[in-house]
């Protein structure tokens, strides 16, 4: 059974509960996360238990000199079918600007934040050099089952490079975007929950360049 990166609920909120996206200015999670976490087994009672956070790291990759976003559409894989894996229909056809997952629990990991992002970008992206993504902020959202035990760590990675999203792992028509065209998709609620909230800060970001 794979075992999953988790964290008590009241250890991230002990600060105060949040909604939507802050930044890592605003309040360091990541040094909560990184001292109380522990592994738990994937399933369908961790799905129910809101007393425990899944901790999903989410990079959105910028291109510093262009000013462009990368997004990508949600679709449902054949290999998702197949495995019986959980899937949040409601997000399928949906633009999404952040790539990755949960954290598995792998042998001799010390950060496995960092070393899910790194596993993340290979698994489902292509290009010929990776970045080394950077923490920029936390996603909470209580407004359904599904997101309430989820937790989003958010990172930038800054690239001029090319980007081929992997369609069996569910990317597909991924491209770079102008701010005014990815605005323009998120403003009409053409794309999931965690990319309008994070959004506004890589927009911030990007126009700051």
């Amino acid at each position: 059974m794979v075992r999953i990166l988790v964290l008590e609920r009241e250890k991230i909120f002990r600060g105060g509960e949040f909604t939507g996206f802050i930044s890592k200015d605003q309040r360091d999670l990541t040094s909560i996360i990184m001292n109380d976490y522990f592994y738990h087994e994937r399933g369908d009672d961790l799905e129910k238990n809101k007393k425990i956070q899944q901790i999903i790291p989410y990079v959105w990759f910028v291109n510093p000199e262009k000013k462009q976003v990368f997004l990508y559409l949600r679709v449902l894989n054949k290999s998702d079918i197949e495995a019986g894996t959980y899937v949040e229909e409601r997000y399928l056809g949906d633009y999404s600007g952040g790539v990755g997952g949960h954290a598995d629990e792998m042998p001799g990991v010390t950060d496995p934040i960092f070393s899910t992002i790194e596993r993340e970008l290979r698994e489902e992206v292509e290009m010929d050099v990776y970045p080394v993504p950077s923490i920029v902020g936390y996603i909470n959202d209580d407004s359904d089952e599904f997101n309430s035990v989820h937790f989003g760590v958010v990172a930038l990675a800054e690239t001029t490079e090319d980007i081929k999203g992997k369609s069996k792992q569910g990317l597909a028509d991924g491209r770079w975007y102008d701010i005014e065209e990815a605005d323009k998709i998120i403003s009409e609620d053409k794309a999931e929950k965690w990319t309008k909230h994070s959004w506004p800060f890589v927009k911030d970001y990007l126009q700051k360049l």
